[in-house]
């Protein structure tokens, strides 16, 4: 998958601040439905679904990034 990105940046006029902007934000999508304790979710099964996101897009981060060389680290 290619994702034929190119660097944006977003120019305040009055300010004259520089602020990039995320393309990659409105193409990487993940759904996953967790039951809420109360208000809020468990926190291990929030974090079991953002594994669950990782894995799923590992394809996608692999190509839009590169592949990490866990050798140098």
């Amino acid at each position: 998958m290619n994702f034929n990105v190119k660097k944006a940046q977003l120019e305040l006029e009055e300010s004259g601040i520089t602020h990039p902007i995320d393309l990659i934000a409105d193409r990487l999508v993940y759904f996953e439905e967790i039951e809420l304790h109360g208000r809020y979710p468990d926190a291990h099964d929030m974090w079991t679904v953002l594994m669950n996101a990782k894995i799923n897009k590992q394809g996608e981060l692999d190509s839009y990034f590169g592949i990490q060389d866990n050798r140098l680290l």
